[in-house]
């Protein structure tokens, strides 16, 4: 078997060593150089991509030699499609961007397009059918710019590999070139590092040479351990182990494994994590599995002798040591946890959207818990050891404590990072806690609680301390814009015009050509672009050409002099070339470069005027929604009060007039303020004016706490369920052997928290359906209405009773004073009117209608639908409706938007699972308690049964148990004392045969010794009486008396030693089948004809079949009949009743006299061998009688009356039938 092993061992080896060696010939020798690997890496990824392009092109070929409608064109495919017949667009598969067709297009192609920062190739290919000529146009994206933070931007992983710094359309020093199919230049990608920095790349041939040979020596290292650990040999174990885990953290590492093997969208700078978010996930893996086997082994390897020998200096400066290191590991799990919380991706929100990033954090987190409470534990359970004394173990507590918290102050990290860890390990060092973690006990569940706990505790405080931190510097900068007297709904209104117009391809033209009039471009800015929010300001616009001179304005300052008197640092706000210059009046600027093409053809300025009354005019002009709310202020209401408390602009569900109190404005810093049932907190800023800024928010103190402790402290369950498997799986299943209390508590709390689980998640599925279907019927007829009145407007304009102008204003109102936005498609999906003009540009958004919208509405006919839409990054759900007129005529679908539709389904949502959250905590500690009390209550009694037990003695006497209930436990405790009643009696009748024993052994030496002597004893004295003279008759006479005298005493003495003989020589009892009834009856027979006694004899039965010794039967009626007619006193005639007869298994006879009785004293010694009340009984018969019986597995007793009589019982057991 060891040969088998070491040979296995070999094997594994030596195929770890062939694939590493295999990888490095293959990484050195065959794999390209990175100058051209990067090249070559991104060509081909570019060449697959648009021959797969091409591939999904040829389905569509096929449906346009049909007459294929636009519903047939919807397929599934990797890559946005459009098809143009001639120069009529037909069909697209995407809203978002349609490219323009190629009208001379008689080949294939492929070319690099810019729109909105994003780049792409289209590809694309013409078509010919016998009467129309097609062109099917591809998108591929190569970088896709986000304005939205929270979405991905980046070049796409699948092309990229995360090598590319950037994309140009130009030859520029240090890119590579692209090319298509045809060898000619596509586009210039410019690699991330420069590739005279990293010598070598591995192909992905070559990462998994290197990944089969890590997996055949990581097989071989475990062996090896395994083995080691055998062995005893703890240290080289250890060695082994950490070089092992070493070593393929840094090969993993190194070939960037194992996401480079995984699909593009599993790796972590494709899911926009932070930088070694997957390496963290990998290093906490391993580090858990090293960890969570020392834990197994330490018992093994921390012997109490090694701690025995150590000097108490040192016991000491380790205890101390071991608290240092325990608060260390937890301020290294509280850094790991705020690098990935300061990541604007990753959220430790409870809302119910699981993405691969959420799901990827929650698998981190389990392994930091894992390391967490693994590395504690190793360290606290060796300072329990080292302190077995809680004394001193304290005091040693109490110093590491104060010199861990000396390096936190000094340092000045936050000491509830300090706090947390040293009440932990006093709490567990308190209840000796990690001597639990190798078996499972209550205290088992107790220990891994507390280090969840522990744990949430943490991660709650450093939630809640990020939290509070942001949002304090998030209402600290935006009350400073609130007593500049800034709008800024108007900042973010501008930033949005801005990004709309920089590529407005008219505007640039316009500025090519100086073709426009101040005139001109006063309306087009003014009526067509800017929002309606600014009419009740005062609004001013100045174009200058790129060389800075004024275009269509007579004025004497050029670009730069303006520039110069407004571009000041102290004038900037959060977005770029956006200026506010504080005065009478207030003023924004916006410098906007129009582009084309990526030259600049002019320069755009706009000047925004109002004083600070105005700002109570645009309060309302624009209701709050997602789109301009500024950000981290969406659930706050805010104000700006004037010296004398006046209300100058304030926005929000809050009404300040209303329900604030005034004189919390005088006490300035935060306050509380209850209305009603509601709880708002105030945060009041000033300036030097008197001005004052208040920012509301309504809040739940404890709710929020209790709620987003709760889900921690969720998470933290599941890490420990988590951490129980592996250490399950490591140790096989040996620590989760469970005491019965351990396992009734186990399976009560499973029987409580599955079906508590279950419903609750079955509740809150029912729930948010609930909300989701009510959200969306509510949606639906809210649409209705706006359909209906659409359709009342677009009738009139139809009929002649208003104009366009009129019919965009109507829709503009509508929409302006309600939380949905209206856009307006004819009957080919071409939009007509939107009341979101600024973000169509914004988003350089398409004029054409969701193509899933069209082919339900217009081609299916369906009157309305919902459905999920985008207008950018942006979520929304949209409800299209056919527009109709009173005679049925369809003129278009109108689409309503609803962008907060999601964040209020959210927030309601986010409430409901706040309140489950919170009743699951509550339940689950409810819960363990009663399943503690309950397995307590239920083993206490066993337990106590079980004491007992262990108090048995066969040699002293046993008492009973008393329970007043006849449950289970009442008869487990019948049996107990029926078993503690019959083990007294097989004591005493123990004793009673030692005793007959004995007495046996001391007749036969009594027999004996007296014998020897007698015969020659009785000899001499004939022989004395033969030879004695007879000369006096007298003398004669009484020598013979005395003779006789002492030979009758011989005798005497000579019966006495043959009864002691006999007793000695009783036989073992025989065991044969006979008929208890005959048996009896022949023995009663022989005293029937006696005239000095009346012997009565009755019987149940026939015949009774009994097994016992049948002899012994007949002597022991015999004595009984006998002793009966000898204790009838004289004045009686002695009258004997016999009954035999049969009682379930057993055959019983009753000998009952009408004698004396026996008296107290002597009752007990009745069966006791040669006690006898009866002149020169032997006292022999009983006791034969009752070994007789007894041996068969009869019983035999007595029951008796002083003065009446007695009754004598005797059983035996029935013969079982023979089959």
């Amino acid at each position: 078997m060891k040969l088998v092993k070491k040979r296995i061992d070999l094997i594994l080896l030596s195929f770890g060593i062939i694939f590493l060696f295999t990888g490095f010939i293959q990484l050195f020798f065959v794999d390209q150089k990175s100058e051209n690997r990067f090249q070559s890496l991104v060509q081909n990824n570019v060449t697959q991509a648009i021959s797969k392009a091409r591939e999904e092109q040829k389905e569509v070929f096929d449906l346009l030699q049909t007459n294929a409608s636009f519903g047939d064109f919807a397929l599934d495919k990797n890559f946005p499609y459009y098809i143009y017949k001639g120069d009529s667009l037909i069909f697209w598969s995407n809203s978002k961007f349609i490219p323009d067709p190629s009208p001379r297009l008689n080949k294939e192609r492929e070319e690099l397009i810019e729109y909105n920062k994003n780049l792409g190739l289209l590809v694309r290919s013409p078509f010919t059918t016998s009467n129309d000529k097609y062109e099917v146009i591809s998108s591929i994206w190569l970088y896709e710019n986000s304005i939205d933070p929270a979405i991905s931007s980046g070049f796409d992983y699948g092309i990229f590999r995360n090598v590319a710094a950037g994309i140009k359309s130009l030859p520029v020093s240090g890119t590579y070139q692209i090319l298509d199919r045809e060898g000619n230049p596509l586009f210039y990608v410019l690699p991330v590092d420069q590739p005279s920095t990293f010598k070598f790349e591995a192909t992905p041939l070559t990462r998994t040479i290197f990944f089969i040979g890590l997996i055949f020596l990581t097989i071989f290292s475990g062996l090896k351990i395994y083995q080691l650990h055998n062995e005893n040999r703890f240290i080289s174990c250890a060695v082994w182990l950490i070089g092992a885990a070493i070593g393929l953290r840094l090969f993993l590492h190194w070939l960037d494994l194992p996401w480079a093997l995984l699909p593009e969208t599993w790796a972590p700078r494709y899911l926009l994590v932070p930088p070694g978010f997957g390496d963290m996930i990998i290093t906490g893996f391993i580090l858990t599995i090293v960890l969570a086997l020392f834990a197994l082994w330490q018992l093994e390897v921390i012997t109490y002798s090694s701690i025995r020998r150590m000097k108490n200096w040192a016991r000491s400066v380790a205890s101390v040591s071991m608290i240092l290191l325990t608060v260390l590991i937890c301020y290294l799990c509280y850094v790991d946890i705020q690098r990935i919380y300061d990541n604007a991706t990753i959220g430790l929100n409870y809302s119910l959207k699981l993405t691969s990033v959420k799901l990827g954090t929650y698998v981190f987190l389990f392994m930091l818990y894992g390391v967490f409470f693994l590395g504690c534990h190793l360290l606290i359970n060796f300072y329990t050891r080292l302190q077995p004394k809680f004394r001193l173990g304290f005091l040693h507590w109490l110093y590491g404590t104060i010199l861990s918290g000396m390096v936190f102050f000094y340092f000045g990290i936050k000491l509830w990072i300090w706090i947390i860890p040293c009440l932990y390990i006093l709490w567990a060092y308190f209840l000796r806690l990690p001597r639990y973690f190798y078996i499972l006990r209550f205290k088992t569940f107790i220990y891994f609680l507390s280090g969840a706990f522990a744990f949430t505790f943490m991660l709650f405080s450093l939630v809640k301390y990020q939290d509070d931190t942001a949002n304090a510097q998030e209402r600290e900068k935006f009350a400073k814009k609130l007593l500049q007297q800034k709008d800024l709904k108007a900042e973010m209104l501008l930033n949005q015009f801005n990004n709309m117009i920089q590529n407005d391809s008219n505007l640039a033209n316009a500025f090519e050509q100086s073709i426009f009039t101040y005139e001109t471009l006063n309306h087009r800015i003014k009526d067509s672009l800017l929002s309606p929010y600014f009419d009740v300001y005062k609004v001013q616009l100045q174009a200058f050409t790129t060389g800075g001179k004024p275009i269509g304005n007579d004025t004497s300052l050029n670009l730069s002099k303006t520039y110069g008197k407004y571009a000041s640092s102290a004038n900037k706000t959060e977005f770029s070339n956006l200026f506010y210059h504080k005065g009478d009046p207030n003023k924004y600027i916006l410098f906007s470069e129009i582009s084309k093409k990526n030259i600049v053809r002019g320069v755009l300025m706009l000047e925004i005027s109002y004083f600070t009354s105005d700002l109570k005019k645009t309060a309302e002009k624009i209701p709050e929604n997602s789109l301009i709310t500024p950000s981290g202020m969406t659930s706050y209401s805010y104000a700006l009060f004037d010296k004398n408390h006046q209300v100058i602009y304030k926005e929000g569900d809050f009404d300040y007039s209303k329900d604030l109190a005034l004189h919390i404005l005088e006490w300035g810093e935060e306050h509380s303020q209850n209305i009603g049932d509601r709880v708002y907190q105030h945060y009041i800023f000033k300036d030097k004016e008197g001005n004052t800024a208040v920012l509301t928010h309504p809040t739940d103190f404890y709710r929020e706490v209790l709620s987003g402790f709760s889900y921690l402290f969720l998470i933290a369950l599941l890490g420990t369920v988590v951490l129980l498997t592996l250490l399950g799986i490591l140790s096989g299943f040996r620590m989760y052997k469970m005491s019965f209390s351990s396992k009734i508590q186990f399976f009560l709390n499973l029987a409580f928290l599955v079906p508590l689980t279950i419903i609750i998640l079955l509740t809150l599925g029912v729930v948010i359906a609930s909300f989701i279907s009510l959200q969306n019927r509510s949606l639906q007829e809210n649409s209705q209405n706006v359909a209906n009145t659409v359709n009342l407007h677009y009738q009139n304009y139809m009929q002649g009773k208003s104009s366009r102008a009129y019919l965009e204003e109507q829709l503009s109102n509508l929409a302006l004073s309600s939380d949905f936005e209206i856009c307006l498609f004819d009957t080919k999906g071409k939009i007509q009117y939107t009341s979101m003009t600024s973000i169509y540009l914004t988003y350089q958004l398409s004029d054409r209608i969701n193509p899933q919208a069209y082919i339900k509405t217009m081609l299916e006919k369906n009157r309305m639908v919902l459905i999920e839409d985008h207008l950018g990054s942006r979520k929304f759900k949209s409800v299209y409706i056919l527009g109709k007129v009173p005679n049925g005529k369809v003129f278009g679908i109108i689409g309503v938007a609803y962008p907060d539709a999601d964040k209020n389904l959210q927030r309601q949502i986010k409430e409901v699972v706040a309140a489950i959250l919170i009743i699951f905590l509550v339940m689950f500690f409810i819960l363990l308690a009663l399943s503690y009390t309950a397995s307590t209550n239920l083993t206490a009694p066993l337990k106590f049964i079980a004491s007992k037990l262990k108090k048995t003695n066969l040699n002293a006497k046993n008492e009973e148990i008393y329970w007043k209930s006849n449950d289970e436990i009442g008869l487990l405790t019948n049996e107990y004392n029926r078993m503690i009643k019959k083990l007294e009696e097989s004591r005493e009748a123990l004793s009673t045969s030692e005793k007959q024993t004995a007495w046996r052994e001391m007749a036969k030496q009594v027999a004996h010794e007296i014998k020897n002597p007698l015969t020659p004893m009785k000899l001499s004295i004939q022989q004395l009486q033969r030879t004695l003279p007879a000369d006096n008759d007298d003398t004669r006479k009484k020598i013979d008396r005395a003779l006789e005298s002492i030979n009758e005493q011989i005798d005497n003495i000579s019966d006495i030693a043959n009864s002691f003989s006999e007793f000695a020589k009783m036989p073992v009892p025989r065991t044969e089948i006979f008929d208890l009834v005959s048996a009896v009856e022949k023995t009663v027979d022989l005293y029937s004809q006696s005239n000095q006694i009346y012997v009565q004899f009755e019987t149940s039965a026939p015949n009774i079949l009994v097994q016992g010794d049948k002899m012994i039967l007949t002597r022991a009626v015999t004595n009984l009949i006998i002793n009966g007619m000898q204790s009838v006193p004289p004045t009686r005639k002695p009258v004997i009743k016999v009954w035999v007869s049969e009682k379930e298994e057993m055959g019983m006879v009753e000998v009952k006299d009408n004698g004396v009785g026996i008296a107290e004293e002597v009752r007990k010694k009745v069966f006791i061998p040669n006690f006898s009340t009866k002149l020169g009984g032997s006292g022999l018969g009983l006791s034969m009688a009752k070994r007789g019986v007894e041996h068969a597995g009869g019983n035999i007793w007595f029951e008796t009356v002083e003065g009446e009589g007695t009754s004598f019982f005797l059983e035996l057991p029935k013969a079982k039938p023979t089959e």
